[in-house]
C-alpha cells in the first residue's frame, strides 16, 4: 500500500468500494486507507470497485513526494 503524503481536502468525496484491489489502495480517494482524513462533512459514495463507471481513481504514487 501506498504511504499518503498529501491528503484530500476535507470537502471532497472519498471512496468506498465493495471489491477493493491494488488501484483502490493506490487513490487518494479512498475512505479506507489507513492515512485518510475526514472533516465533518466529508462525503463518500460507495462503488462496485475500481472497474466500475463510478470510480475516480486519484492516485497518490504518481504525485510529487515534496508539493
Amino acid at each position: 500500500m501506498t504511504k499518503m503524503t498529501h491528503p484530500l481536502a476535507w470537502d471532497c468525496f472519498r471512496c468506498k468500494p465493495i471489491t477493493v484491489d491494488a488501484k483502490c489502495e493506490n487513490c487518494k480517494r479512498w475512505h479506507d486507507h489507513p492515512d485518510q482524513t475526514f472533516g465533518p462533512r466529508t462525503a463518500f459514495i460507495e462503488i462496485e470497485g475500481s472497474k466500475s463507471e463510478a470510480c475516480c481513481h486519484f492516485p497518490i504514487s504518481l504525485l510529487k513526494e515534496n508539493q
